[in-house]
């Protein structure tokens, strides 16, 4: 994957991640109490992102040079597929899911044709005990 399609995925989704703790969508999938936790690690996303694309724009691109899709071992890179990373978190932002609920799983019938009990258990017998007072 490209240094750019890095930067961005971690760009993407610490804004995301942002979106959903200020329009409180979060509670869909942690408890309340979660929210410092959540607003702390969207801004380390976004300002590591931010420093790295900081660096690269400073050091004049990428380093290392390698720009283009280069051969590894008779197998080429292509810097294409990382995007895919991208659509669970742009389908995030637009489409929120229905919170999970005890009511969301269907009620199970379960039908016992073959209905047999476990065999009943052996009676308890006490040990002796040496102590008189037991």
């Amino acid at each position: 994957m490209r240094r750019e399609t890095e930067n961005t995925l971690l760009l993407i989704v610490g804004i995301s991640l942002v979106m959903v703790t200020v329009t409180g969508a979060y509670t869909r999938y942690v408890k309340p109490a979660m929210l410092p936790w959540l607003a702390a690690s969207a801004a380390v996303l976004i300002v590591l992102a931010l420093v790295a694309i900081g660096r690269d724009v400073k050091s004049g691109g990428v380093r290392g040079g390698h720009q283009e899709p280069h051969d590894h071992g008779g197998h080429r890179h292509r810097g294409g597929i990382g995007w895919l990373l991208v659509i669970p978190v742009v389908l995030l932002i637009f489409v929120v899911p229905p919170a999970l609920s005890a009511r969301a799983a269907a009620p199970v019938t379960v039908s016992v044709t073959n209905a047999r009990s476990f065999p009943r258990c052996p009676p308890v017998t006490r040990p002796s005990s040496p102590c008189p007072r037991c």
